[in-house]
């Protein structure tokens, strides 16, 4: 079982990798909107609406992991009520996670081919059917599972969006448009962290049929 003093210490990792992330998303936009050359104004628009889907996304992995380490491997009751797990798999898993979030803030600049930011965004909402298949025969299965089902109908929702749209809108607009879910699935999942008023959580525990926490 993990102590809360290496609990602490390693997620201190997560915050520092974040914490880069971060930096390299907004030096990648925003020294094209204050100095010259500036770029065309379609441009700056494109880049400043990854710039703040990035950081919406982010910001919900790094709150729900913390809410996930702390249900998990830290709560008074969490030998009793998650007797099979483990924290090393869950931190290589969350590890792995937040490293490929830095890597996607690589991709927010205009000199990056526009597609890759979203493979990656696709990648990312998919990552946690890895982390469920690995982890299955642990009882932190039931907090993985609601992750999993949330993010794959968000990727669902987003690829077609971005499908249908693409075929009558150009392709940046197509992938503006295919934020939205990603945007409602975030913005849902970050308030229900902060006020713990698990409604959509609840529904969604319902509908994939296993028990949610209180």
């Amino acid at each position: 079982m993990a102590t809360q003093s290496l609990h602490r210490h390693a997620f201190w990792i997560y915050g520092v990798i974040v914490g880069l992330a971060i930096k390299e998303a907004l030096v990648a936009v925003l020294p094209h909107l204050f100095k010259p050359p500036f770029e065309p104004l379609r441009t700056e628009f494109y880049e400043i609406c990854k710039l703040l889907i990035f950081l919406i996304v982010i910001t919900r992995f790094y709150l729900g992991s913390a809410y996930f380490f702390e249900e998990a491997h830290c709560s008074d009751n969490c030998v009793s009520k998650y007797p099979q797990r483990s924290y090393a798999m869950d931190f290589l898993f969350g590890l792995v996670h937040f490293l490929l979030l830095f890597v996607w803030a690589i991709t927010i600049g205009h000199d990056i081919q526009p597609r890759v930011f979203n493979r990656i965004l696709w990648l990312l909402l998919l990552y946690d059917v890895a982390w469920y298949l690995a982890c299955r025969k642990y009882d932190t299965r039931h907090l993985m599972k609601l992750w999993t089902a949330l993010n794959g109908f968000t990727f669902v929702l987003a690829l077609v969006t971005y499908l249908v749209a693409k075929q009558w809108l150009s392709p940046e607009t197509a992938e503006l448009l295919g934020f939205i879910p990603v945007l409602i699935a975030s913005a849902i999942d970050i308030t229900e962290l902060i006020t713990e008023k698990q409604v959509i959580r609840r529904a969604l525990a319902d509908l994939v049929r296993m028990p949610h926490s209180p």
